[in-house]
């Protein structure tokens, strides 16, 4: 059983809010992905659990800033 510290419902956001911005990524309301100073990521969880269309996303609001982006799969 799990336990969260926030009410994931709650501070959900569209796919077309997540925005890349000031170095920082918009995941949820209250949450912000600020890459420039945490550029690693661990993203994890079970099957079908959301993690592949969690980065295309991501993906895509990089790619709207018109930043080079660069994917390495090894």
């Amino acid at each position: 059983e799990y336990t969260l510290l926030y009410d994931m419902i709650a501070n959900r956001i569209s796919i077309d809010e997540v925005i890349a911005e000031n170095g920082g990524l918009r995941l949820m309301k209250n949450l912000v992905w600020e890459y420039d100073s945490l550029p690693h990521a661990l993203i994890c969880g079970g099957t079908g659990g959301g993690k592949t269309y969690f980065l295309l996303t991501i993906i895509e609001a990089l790619l709207r800033t018109n930043a080079d982006l660069y994917i390495l799969d090894p």
